[in-house]
């Protein structure tokens, strides 16, 4: 069985104890889960855990508050209050809903010019 590599919680009023608590603990013993983040769409809380050792330690976020994840390459910020993935050089990791917008704009350009 492979377990995950990294986990994103979402937090909410409902989840938020057991998501720091037990979920963490999980995590943390069992799974081993080298990277753990917790993000509140609501109050924009964002914290981030990396595995060292036997324990996770908090990451502290840089001056654009993100933080490097190492199993992915990229970084993870706080972007137009949501939670993004970005590359190192900054630029934000289109999702699979905006790379299909972003090609139905250039869709539209392109009839627009031949027309």
């Amino acid at each position: 069985m492979k377990l995950k590599d990294l986990i994103i919680e979402l937090l909410s009023d409902a989840t938020c104890a057991v998501d720091k608590g037990e979920k963490k603990a999980l995590y943390e013993g069992l799974f081993r889960t080298a990277e753990y983040y917790l993000y509140d769409p609501w109050s924009q809380e964002f914290v981030g855990y990396h595995l060292h050792g036997m324990r996770y330690h908090e990451v502290e976020l840089d001056a654009e508050r993100q933080i490097y994840s190492a199993a992915t390459g990229l970084y993870l910020g706080i972007r137009k209050g949501w939670l993004r993935w970005l590359t190192v050089e900054g630029a934000v990791v289109l999702t699979p809903l905006e790379l299909a917008e972003q090609a139905e704009q250039q869709a539209k350009q392109e009839k627009h010019r031949a027309e």
